[in-house]
């Protein structure tokens, strides 16, 4: 039998991340550059652990969903389209957003609610519907 490389069993189980798990978190963006201007990055859960997904490949496991959170507060850029988060209620995840770089008001899609976020933090809910 053939050695396993580590490179192809982390591949393999991201892959089964991917097909089995469930995305309790992702953040896309799109700088409207050509490249690596747009993408996603999401958090699963699978097997009672969480594991990030990222530019930079999988990362985990984490124990809950904060720690395999990037940051202690999730950035706000003009290239940020949409996110979405079964793993908090919306009213904590509006909590955690924070303006990175925004020099004007910018419009976001938050758990398929629209919303605005002004260059100093103020979020409003551009939609009246109930936050859930």
């Amino acid at each position: 039998m053939e050695d396993l490389d580590v490179g192809d069993c982390i591949r393999m189980l991201a892959e089964i991340i991917h097909e089995q798990g469930e995305v309790v978190f992702s953040l896309s963006w799109d700088s409207g550059n050509s490249g690596a201007g747009a993408g996603a990055d999401c958090i699963y859960k699978f097997r009672d652990h969480f594991w990030r997904y990222d530019d930079f490949g999988l990362a985990g496991p984490f124990a809950d969903f904060e720690e395999a959170l990037w940051e202690d507060y999730i950035p706000v850029t003009s290239a940020t389209k949409r996110i979405y988060c079964s793993a908090w209620h919306t009213k904590k995840l509006i909590q955690k957003l924070k303006p990175a770089e925004l020099e004007e008001d910018h419009d976001i899609n938050i758990n398929g609610q629209k919303w605005r976020m002004s260059p100093d933090g103020n979020l409003i809910c551009k939609e009246l519907r109930l936050i859930k």
